[in-house]
């Protein structure tokens, strides 16, 4: 009698991670001195720097315009309370003088 055998075709093993070809590119870290490193690190720095100027510039300027608008809405709450305030005292004066002359009248 003939034997046949089947192999599995899903090996049980765990696959292996692939082996890089040889001319496969492998990142290398290269120390440079910190002469190399201080330019673009100043760069940066100044970088940074400017955008905080140009941001804290930016937030000054915007906090002038909302003074000047407060203060404008502040005047013109003042002008509009004391002609308020003006009117009133003259309904006051004329209801005095109206009542005056009632009192006159019914004498």
């Amino acid at each position: 009698s003939a034997s046949t055998t089947t192999s599995p075709t899903h090996s049980t093993q765990p696959s292996e991670p692939p082996t890089p070809s040889p001319d496969h590119t492998v990142p290398v870290v290269v120390l440079v001195g910190r002469g190399a490193l201080a330019e673009p690190l100043r760069q940066n720095t100044h970088t940074q720097t400017q955008t905080r100027t140009q941001t804290d510039s930016s937030q000054a300027a915007n906090r002038a315009v909302a003074t000047a608008q407060l203060d404008s809405i502040q005047q013109h709450t003042i002008q509009h309370c004391s002609e308020a305030t003006e009117g009133i005292n003259a309904e006051r004066s004329l209801t005095g003088v109206l009542t005056k002359a009632e009192q006159d009248k019914t004498r």
